[in-house]
């Protein structure tokens, strides 16, 4: 199974709660295990239950690629130690802008970043994930991560984009890129979905258009 509709404890913001690549998936502390054992089988990744900065929210404040996961400097020493023992290479991202996820749009072939990431963390960014990042808007809002999802295979960005962002995004990312709603309606994309190149999981109130558009986007050759 590549596709699955799942919520956590009755919550459909999923994509609050996990960060996924084609190694491994890390989802919060509190998922239960019967949820974890859907998200193996339909990432086809180990799944590895941590917390971020001592909470589950880790599709908020995790962003990374297949070169590097990025965490906040607000993360917990205890954290790092279990990322480390999972052998799970991570950079340390010195910002204020902590919540990485919801400011970072990034896959293997690029980068988009909000504007107001000091220059000091673009280089981080960029030296970590090893692609060119470029800082950019959705919907002409600085929070990218939340407005969109991507993978090496497409992107689903808010149906509210302009079109200048839409090309922006398409080009900087080099993947087909489409408009699009999670969970009945919900311009946040990324709140809606865990995916990495070998399936998709979305969030439970998604509608049957929403997941076709998202599956053909990111999962469908």
């Amino acid at each position: 199974m590549k596709v699955d509709k799942i919520s956590f404890n009755g919550n459909f913001n999923i994509g609050l709660f996990a960060y996924a690549n084609d190694s491994f998936c890390l989802v919060g502390s509190d998922v239960p295990e019967r949820i974890v054992e859907i998200m193996k089988k339909v990432l086809d990744v180990p799944v590895h239950q941590i917390s971020i900065a001592g909470t589950s929210l880790i599709g908020v404040f995790v962003a990374g690629n297949s070169n590097s996961i990025l965490v906040p400097q607000i993360i917990y020493p205890d954290e790092i130690a279990l990322l480390k023992k999972l052998k799970i290479k991570h950079t340390i991202v010195n910002t204020t802008l902590s919540a990485l996820g919801n400011n970072i749009l990034c896959n293997d072939n690029g980068a988009i970043i909000n504007p107001e990431f000091e220059d000091e963390a673009v280089a981080e960014i960029s030296k970590a994930l090893k692609v060119d990042v470029k800082k950019g808007t959705i919907e002409e809002l600085n929070t990218v991560g939340s407005l969109g999802f991507t993978n090496n295979r497409g992107a689903v960005v808010s149906k509210d984009i302009t079109t200048d962002e839409l090309d922006f995004v398409s080009n900087q990312l080099k993947v087909n890129t489409i408009r699009g709603t999670v969970n009945l309606g919900n311009n946040y994309i990324s709140s809606g979905v865990i995916a990495n190149n070998k399936g998709l999981l979305i969030g439970s109130a998604t509608g049957g258009v929403e997941i076709t558009d998202i599956d053909n986007t990111l999962i469908r050759d």
